[in-house]
């Protein structure tokens, strides 16, 4: 997880050596669904929120091999002391 703040210049930092990761989880409550069949809003779980808003994926596939998974440590240990 990675500071809500910095985590778009984490995102980029790591994507920039050529890593392709992304944010990943949408709380339900603050989802179309959520907010419309539900009647939930942003606001409600604000813990959920938080850690939502921390969440970096990773690549991770039944085919990385070590030496890419290598690669994948040295971008986030690079990024993590150039933005966190």
């Amino acid at each position: 997880m990675v500071d809500p703040a910095r985590r778009a210049a984490f995102v980029k930092a790591v994507k920039d050596q050529e890593v392709d990761v992304t944010t990943h989880f949408e709380p339900l409550h603050t989802s179309p669904y959520g907010r419309s069949v539900l009647g939930l809003k942003p606001g409600t779980l604000p813990v959920t929120e938080r850690v939502a808003a921390s969440i970096v994926r990773l690549p991770l596939y039944p085919q990385l091999t070590e030496g890419e998974a290598g690669r994948i440590l040295v971008a986030v240990r690079s990024a993590a002391t150039s933005t966190l």
